[in-house]
């Protein structure tokens, strides 16, 4: 207990140590400093004026201005600045703008001038990262402006230059430097830019730079002209690394890290196709673009293969690789970069990942992109969505399709479907009406177990590999009173008649098609 009291103290004499602040004393007219904590005389009554600003102490001495830093739990006695400026403002933690005779330059600790004091106004660049900001100033003379470098004790933007205006961008550690109706650029980290020649510049991802001079554009790179200026257009792809590039009627694409073209001159219109899906068998994302030619018709291009792979026939292909043509509808395989339903549908939407609806002579079914096949047929009438679920109606009658598992949960011979579910278990069960006939339907989020019971007994066992779990009865699907089950997975519960039921709560890769 005694340790643990001296460990406290000790924590609350640290942390009343690092809250003291210094304390400002007058005495015979004369100011000086104190430290709080230690009561310990910091600075000498020897000022006119101490006034506390930004963490540190302007010190005033015969109408002159000085600073000094007052460093929490390990206070100094010398000053940062001595009272020699008329002015002094704090840039950073280790620079000051200092003024005489409305005159700037810069000074560090100790006064040392990092920079003359003879400017007519000194600026930080804290639109700049940290580093940056305390090693490159602009200075501003005569309504021009340069950059200073403290560190290498040089202008690496001159006067010379005649630069009038900047601005900051600051992720790319670059600063813009206009002159006139003109931009040019420096880099602070690189050391390197250009002069203001470019009508505009702006920024196409770290040191890739978009130029635009006479409405012409073009693209510069680190420290030289990558693509001259002779496009009429340049537009970001949505992949990282490629431009649309525009002349006249016709487009190109350009990958500007590899400086190379992955599409010629060749279309009037380009636009990437999304990758969706992603399968063991996939292609490279971001590999298909539509085209359109001279007639108007669409194609698609694939930049991994370097041709055109679906010819310019279509009159539209949107983003889910629906195919238009003569107002009837085909789908494209962004996997197998082939068209594999011709366009001679009557309406194809998509529905959930890989499944699309098609519609033909006012029939709808569903087809798998995957399986490669219509996993339901074009035969029924209306799709209505449940949530995750569908229903699916045929001569008046309705069902329920499990989209993610292609398979029929409730088959559509029903007037009536009501669902119910438990917030405990995963089962979702379906009570469909024939009639006056009521049949219940059990299904697990799995989508690969399912009872149907009709007024009947059965009995039944769960299959777990080779391990067959003891026949359970059922009578109807109604579960009460969930308790867990000595296997991970499972839950037990009763019926309405007291029978009880084993089924899988969760653990859905442990099921088997062999269930009831």
């Amino acid at each position: 207990m005694k340790k643990i009291l001296i460990l406290v103290f000790i924590i609350f004499a640290i942390s009343t140590q690092a809250m003291a602040a210094g304390v400002i004393k007058e005495k015979n007219g004369k100011f000086g400093l104190f430290d709080e904590y230690s009561k310990k005389q910091l600075l000498p009554y020897e000022y006119d004026k101490i006034t506390k600003k930004e963490g540190s102490y302007l010190l005033v001495k015969d109408g002159k201005v000085g600073v000094y830093s007052y460093t929490y739990g390990s206070p100094k006695k010398e000053v940062d600045l001595k009272p020699l400026y008329d002015d002094v403002e704090k840039l950073n933690s280790t620079s000051y703008k200092v003024k005489i005779n409305n005159k700037y330059g810069i000074a560090l600790k100790g006064d040392f001038i990092a920079l003359p004091i003879q400017y007519d106004d000194v600026f930080d660049i804290n639109e700049l990262p940290n580093y940056w900001s305390s090693k490159i100033y602009l200075v501003k003379k005569d309504n021009k402006y340069a950059v200073y470098d403290i560190e290498e004790k040089k202008f690496v933007v001159p006067f010379s230059l005649g630069i009038d205006d900047y601005y900051i961008i600051r992720d790319f550690n670059d600063i813009f430097l206009k002159k006139g109706n003109k931009v040019g650029l420096y880099n602070v980290k690189e050391d390197i830019g250009f002069l203001p020649k470019y009508d505009e510049i702006s920024h196409l991802t770290y040191q890739y730079y978009l130029i635009k001079s006479n409405n012409k554009y073009g693209i510069y790179y680190y420290n030289k002209v990558l693509l001259p200026l002779t496009y009429d257009k340049i537009e970001k792809d949505l992949t990282f690394g490629r431009v649309i590039l525009a002349n006249g009627k016709k487009q190109a694409l350009y990958d500007f890290k590899k400086a190379e073209f992955l599409i010629p001159f060749k279309y009037q219109e380009l636009s990437i196709l999304p990758f969706k899906y992603r399968y063991e068998n996939e292609r490279s994302s971001n590999d298909l673009y539509k085209v359109k030619d001279s007639s108007g018709k669409f194609g698609i291009y694939s930049v991994k293969d370097k041709a055109q792979i679906l010819p310019c026939k279509y009159d539209e292909i949107n983003d889910d690789f629906i195919l238009k043509k003569n107002n009837k509808f085909g789908l494209f395989s962004n996997v197998e970069n082939k068209e594999i339903l011709p366009c001679e549908y009557q309406e194809i939407k998509i529905l959930y990942t890989t499944k699309y609806s098609v519609k033909n002579n006012d029939k709808y079914g569903i087809y798998d992109t995957v399986q490669k096949t219509f996993v339901l047929p074009i035969e029924y009438d209306k799709f209505n969505n449940l949530s995750c679920y569908f229903e699916i109606e045929k001569d008046g009658k309705i069902g329920v399709f499990d989209l993610a598992t292609s398979k029929i949960l409730v088959p559509a011979k029903y007037t009536e479907i009501s669902i119910s579910s438990s917030s405990l278990s995963s089962v979702i069960t379906y009570k469909a009406k024939e009639g006056n006939k009521f049949t219940k339907y059990r299904y697990d989020f799995s989508g690969q177990s399912k009872s149907a019971v009709s007024n009947s007994i059965k009995t039944s066992g769960i299959v777990l590999g080779k391990v067959v779990l003891t026949p359970i009865a059922l009578v109807g699907d109604v579960l009460w009173d969930l308790t867990p089950f000595p296997l991970w997975g499972y839950m037990m519960s009763t019926d309405e008649n007291g029978n009880w039921h084993v089924f899988h709560s969760f653990s859905y890769s442990l099921w088997t098609d062999e269930m009831w």
